[in-house]
């Protein structure tokens, strides 16, 4: 089922709860189904988290190129390579922001059957997967991103980097 995605920031402000994929698997597989559905339906988007559609569950989905996998109960077990995204959030419609990422991350997750697995992500896959994270922890951009306008897009690179020494 299609899902309306939640836009209002104090509804994404906290950290959601880990899901037991035995207990809870009715739960765990509503709430997948519905991330999956919502997110093919907006084309603009390459990852979405349960707190977006209205769930406190520590899951989330990522669209690798029309492949859209699951990550339940995720954690960074490593990371380096920091450096800055540009980004913009489906709760955050018609704004872009600037967030310090790493580029390279080791991560950990369970998947619907409930078996634990580790993968390497890099560049764009990293940053989509530290997003997604983000929305679990109940941080948004709007929290800890550098919001970008107009002004800045048309400012030269020398007052970009100015700006984001600062």
């Amino acid at each position: 089922m299609i899902k309306e995605i939640v836009t209002d920031i104090e509804k994404l402000s906290d950290r959601c709860d880990e899901i037991d994929t035995r207990k809870e698997n009715n739960l765990m597989r509503e709430i997948i189904l519905n991330l999956k559905h919502t997110l093919a339906e907006h084309k603009d988007g390459v990852g979405l988290a349960a707190p977006q559609i209205g769930y406190d569950k520590r899951i989330f989905v990522i669209n690798f190129k029309g492949d859209i996998r699951t990550f339940i109960n995720p954690i960074i077990s490593k990371a380096e390579g920091l450096t800055l995204s540009r980004e913009s959030c489906l709760s955050l419609p018609g704004k872009s922001f600037i967030r310090p990422r790493n580029a390279k991350i080791t991560v950990v997750y369970q998947t619907p059957l409930g078996k634990t697995e580790s993968r390497q992500m890099f560049g764009l896959a990293a940053y989509v997967f530290q997003h997604e994270l983000d929305h679990l922890d109940g941080l948004t951009l709007e929290d800890i991103g550098l919001e970008i306008d107009e002004q800045f897009d048309n400012a030269s690179e020398e007052e970009k980097n100015e700006l984001l020494d600062a």
